[in-house]
């Protein structure tokens, strides 16, 4: 069995849970998924960053062995997805002068080393190196420029950082499981590598990523990414507000925002009812459905409030043309589109990924990041790799990803 077509690993490892797919790659292009596996992160991970290594470890070790298990193999490469609020983004940008009559391949390796040289703090970790686009003399927009004619070469690009420990904290988990880690890539863009069109991405958009701990923010415009982040709140946080409102143990809590949760009135009717248990061995109340959406909508407004207070800071708001695309599972909250609609005065939809012809059940929001890992190619999104060697290679580590720090 080829590389190619040995079988690889998209791990998504959230606050509250963690999915794999095994997929193959297709000769002719495209994967085949083959297997999903979806288990409770448990205590290991906090707002996206690992606080127990060992309870992470031992989650990422059982979806490998079950995983293997099921395919009889081990895996040619592993991708995973990091978050937490600890993302920063910049924007930077490289010039050289072009050496002969027209851009060579070393003239691009050559600037785009020029934008890596960026001060950044000693526990700060470089993960994307994003290409906005190449500048040739005057000319702009240039999305490849080898071979092009010109004196001097610039290339813009949008760098995203995360500190240092809470990457190589989960970089550790991985390996410790045996698992070879290829590629790392922020949650959000692999969640907009999954559902956003190329019109909306030229037209500008805004992608959310509503995960248990946090949201990943992710805007796209002219074709490229913008801005980046992670807002430190979640699906967990509705969670413990419904625990807290209606008095329920949160595994009731999360159960019940799950299955009767909205996030607009109109999306509940007057007479539905719900069965709240109670703490310790009280009866269960009955209350009124729209209860739920009483605690819901705030705390789903207040996240899409804080997403639009940050578009505004970064002088962003009006860049979002194609409106907003909602993905994590908090986005299966019945009415959520309609709340986004009304907070950013935009047009609003639910992203729903694509995973494979069979695997109807897998079109879910919750599955929009590790379906992104799975079709994401080299010119989708620069991503962080394992380290090569060799002067292409390290081009290719910057133009698309940086080496393994």
């Amino acid at each position: 069995m080829s590389e190619r077509t040995a079988p690889f690993l998209a791990l998504d490892i959230g606050t509250a849970k963690t999915v794999a797919v095994v997929a193959r790659r297709r000769p002719e292009g495209g994967v085949d998924v083959l297997h999903l596996v979806e288990v409770p992160t448990g205590m290991g991970l906090r707002h996206g960053m690992v606080v127990n290594i060992d309870a992470t470890l031992a989650v990422v070790a059982r979806v490998a062995e079950t995983l293997q298990e099921k395919i009889e193999t081990n895996f040619s490469e592993v991708r995973a997805t990091i978050s937490g609020a600890h993302l920063a983004c910049l924007d930077n940008e490289g010039i050289v002068p072009v050496h002969g009559a027209e851009v060579s391949e070393q003239d691009v390796a050559r600037v785009l080393e020029a934008a890596k040289q960026l001060p950044l703090a000693e526990d700060r970790q470089l993960l994307h190196a994003l290409v906005q686009e190449f500048v040739l003399d005057d000319l702009g927009g240039i999305a490849n420029p080898v071979g092009m004619s010109g004196r001097k070469l610039a290339v813009r690009v949008h760098v995203v950082t995360g500190l240092k420990s809470a990457t190589h904290n989960l970089v550790k988990c991985i390996r410790r499981a045996g698992l070879n880690l290829t590629t790392l890539m922020v949650q959000g863009l692999a969640a907009a590598q999954a559902v956003l069109t190329e019109d909306e991405k030229a037209l500008g958009v805004l992608l959310l990523d509503i995960g248990a701990g946090t949201t990943d923010m992710v805007v796209y415009a002219q074709g490229a990414v913008r801005y980046c982040t992670a807002l430190p709140l979640g699906g967990d946080r509705i969670t413990h507000d419904i625990a807290m409102a209606l008095r329920t143990p949160a595994a009731d809590a999360e159960r019940l925002k799950c299955a009767y949760g909205a996030a607009s009135y109109d999306w509940v009717a007057m007479d539905e009812f719900v069965d709240a248990p109670a703490i310790g061995d009280r009866p269960p109340r009955r209350l009124a459905r729209q209860r739920l959406v009483d605690v819901i909508h705030p705390r789903v407004e207040e996240i899409f409030e804080m997403a639009l207070e940050t578009l505004r800071e970064q002088g962003l708001e009006e860049q979002i043309s194609a409106g907003v695309v909602l993905t994590g599972g908090s986005a299966k909250l019945s009415g959520i589109s309609d709340l986004a609609e009304a907070v950013f005065g935009a047009p609003a939809r639910v992203g729903i990924p694509y995973l494979s012809n069979e695997a109807e059940k897998w079109e879910d929001p919750a599955y929009a990041a590790v379906s992104g890992l799975l079709h994401a190619q080299w010119g989708d999104a620069a991503v962080w790799t394992k380290r090569r060697s060799g002067w292409f290679a390290q081009l290719l580590r910057w133009f698309f990803g940086t080496e393994n720090r």
